[in-house]
């Protein structure tokens, strides 16, 4: 396998410097000065070098660099460090939704699908037509300002990362955009084992609840509330929610039942019975 990879003293120049850079995909368009101190043809050098096996293409003029023996992107590096290399370049985004709860080890299920956010459009991602070491990619686009909060960087080696929300901000997006995860069990059930494990800043998860409108507020503080938490929550949000609010469903774009119960204090509206809700946080327990 080693012997089908063939590396030039050029091939080790581009690395070495890469390296030095801590960069794990070189981007043509990003790269191309320093790329232009090696080679008057970066272009041509760039696929010269995937031919021999020293990069792995990702298409657009971007290229990860391959470990030593790699014949492909899925052999080169993990699937994470593949998406940084995928997604990093065109700008900011995390990995996400139902792949960070696996990620945190909040859940114990493993789906083919990769979740993430991205800050910026790009049709061929948001129309579903990526893919990330042959697992396909689910993309949902935010506003800049949602990239400045509960993210945080993996590191997996000195030259291998890449980007993830938080357990808090995980949590929070969970409720926030429930399509993102393969059920509300699952993610109801991760909320219960990230407090059983002592995993979740409070204060923090408040904050990012905050951060996130006022449906995320308060199916933050109903959660919190069945989980020993509600004072943390009421003395937080003290005044931000009426009797004369409307509802909140506890599960956005779920079928709210006519004889659903609200809760009387957050307003939320039960589209899942809160005792089922409170048997998922229990579970386990």
């Amino acid at each position: 396998m080693a012997g089908q990879q063939r590396f030039t003293a050029l091939d080790t120049a581009v690395i070495e410097r890469a390296r030095r850079k801590r960069l794990d995909a070189i981007v043509l368009r990003r790269d191309r000065p320093w790329l232009e101190e090696i080679s008057r043809d970066p272009a041509d050098l760039l696929r010269r070098m995937a031919r021999r096996g020293a990069l792995v293409p990702l298409g657009g003029g971007r290229y990860a660099i391959a470990e030593v023996g790699a014949r492909s992107l899925a052999m080169s590096t993990t699937w994470q460090v593949a998406l940084d290399a995928e997604l990093g370049p065109l700008g900011p985004y995390y990995l996400g939704f139902m792949s960070a709860l696996e990620d945190h080890r909040l859940t114990d299920l493993d789906e083919r699908d990769i979740t993430a956010a991205i800050g910026f459009h790009n049709d061929r991602l948001e129309r579903g037509r990526a893919t990330v070491t042959g697992r396909p990619l689910r993309i949902t686009t935010m506003q800049p300002k949602a990239f400045e909060f509960g993210i945080e960087t993996v590191h997996q080696s000195r030259n291998r990362r890449y980007r993830r929300s938080d357990v808090e901000r995980t949590l929070v997006d969970c409720h926030r955009r429930p399509r993102l995860v393969a059920s509300a069990e699952i993610w109801v059930r991760a909320w219960g084992r990230a407090f059983r494990e002592e995993r979740v800043d409070v204060g923090r998860l408040l904050e990012y609840s905050q951060r996130q409108g006022i449906g995320a507020m308060r199916r933050t503080a109903v959660l919190l509330s069945l989980l020993g938490h509600e004072r943390d929550a009421r003395e937080t949000f003290r005044g931000r929610v009426r009797r004369a609010d409307r509802v909140v469903p506890f599960v956005a774009d779920r079928e709210v039942q006519a004889e659903a119960d609200v809760d009387p204090y957050w307003r939320v509206l039960w589209n899942i019975p809160s005792e089922t809700i409170e048997g998922w946080l229990a579970y386990e327990r």
